[in-house]
């Protein structure tokens, strides 16, 4: 068969066109952009720490102890719901945060409320929306996934969020200690 003439030049002509196909694609490969790590600019996403330091301002009362405020009875109503407190855990480290601006997009992009330094994150992986008295999880990305409790959640569906719920975005951890009220 290998004596055929014929045969031999197909055999070549055959392995040059797949070394040629293989060399295109290994150069497209090199010289391609990563897009995970680019934001819908085209730019390079930089990296940032993987819990976002919120600055906390002082508050500053002008009142002395010599003055008296007077304060007439008030109806004891129930607190509006302000935000939330959630526990943040990546690996074994642990730091409580405060959620009180919402819509609150979680993500890897600088440009999110909450950014992730996750590969496993999402640019806009999800957001915790607050809707009256209640807080709801939306997932935003139909490729790393939003998981409540264990359950992953559908693609840009809202779920109900509960006190102890448990919340996981790429490999970090996010458990709802409390509601802040006003």
């Amino acid at each position: 068969m290998l004596k055929n003439p014929t045969v031999l030049k197909y055999m070549i002509f055959i392995l040059v066109g797949i070394i040629l196909v293989l060399t295109v694609a290994v150069i497209y490969l090199v010289f391609k952009k990563n897009e995970y790590y680019v934001d819908e600019t085209g730019e390079e996403v930089k990296p940032v720490p993987a819990i976002k330091k919120t600055p906390i301002q002082p508050i500053e009362l002008d009142v002395t102890d010599d003055e008296v405020t007077k304060v007439a009875p008030v109806i004891q109503e129930k607190p509006s719901l302000k935000g939330l407190l959630i526990l943040i855990s990546v690996g074994n480290q642990s730091k409580s945060q405060s959620f009180l601006d919402f819509p609150c997009v979680i993500g890897r992009e600088a440009a999110s409320d909450f950014v992730l330094n996750d590969p496993a994150v999402s640019r806009k992986h999800c957001q915790i929306l607050r809707e009256e008295e209640s807080f709801f999880l939306e997932d935003l990305s139909e490729h790393n996934g939003t998981f409540l409790n264990g359950t992953k959640i559908v693609p840009h569906s809202k779920i109900k969020l509960n006190v102890g719920d448990e919340v996981t975005v790429g490999h970090v951890s996010l458990k709802i200690q409390q509601e802040i009220r006003a």
